[in-house]
């Protein structure tokens, strides 16, 4: 895994500590995006092109990494609705996160869903911390297998 990995998830963690749902949840939606990148540019070509000159959205992103089938779908749908409530954030000056809002990210998650659910049902903000930083972690997880691949792929 490379560093900057270890030092974008570092900074992220230390983000979500603020405890202020809208912003862990700015927080997750750009380490995530910075993910993307990362899996846009390990399995294509020249995919640091399409990401420096592409302009691409967040949705665009997420639409192209479920294309390269790299990703589970639970990730991949989590992250459109993570798109989709970071999106409505932006718009709405007082929006909070609501236990629904935190449940449509969640739910993607099926029963891996429900204990954390259950662990956390009186304190909605850790229960988004903790989603998100399940995905984080799973994509970040992702990564390190894709790039282990490249890197035994040019060796052969």
């Amino acid at each position: 895994m490379e560093d900057h990995n270890l030092f974008e998830y570092d900074k992220y963690s230390k983000a979500m500590k603020s405890g202020v749902p809208a912003m862990m949840l700015v927080q997750a939606h750009l380490l995530t995006e910075h993910y993307l990148n990362q899996i846009i540019s390990i399995c294509l070509e020249r995919g640091e092109k399409l990401i420096k000159n592409g302009k691409l959205s967040y949705f665009q992103k997420t639409l192209l990494v479920e294309s390269l089938d790299k990703i589970s779908d639970r990730i991949i749908q989590s992250l459109k609705d993570l798109n989709s409530i970071r999106n409505k954030c932006a718009h709405e000056i007082d929006k909070d996160i609501s236990l629904s809002d935190i449940d449509r990210i969640g739910r993607n998650f099926g029963k891996d869903f429900v204990p954390k659910r259950k662990k956390h049902i009186n304190d909605h903000r850790k229960l988004l911390g903790d989603i998100l930083g399940s995905i984080c972690a799973m994509m970040l997880g992702e990564i390190c297998k894709l790039e282990d691949e490249l890197i035994k792929n040019k060796s052969t």
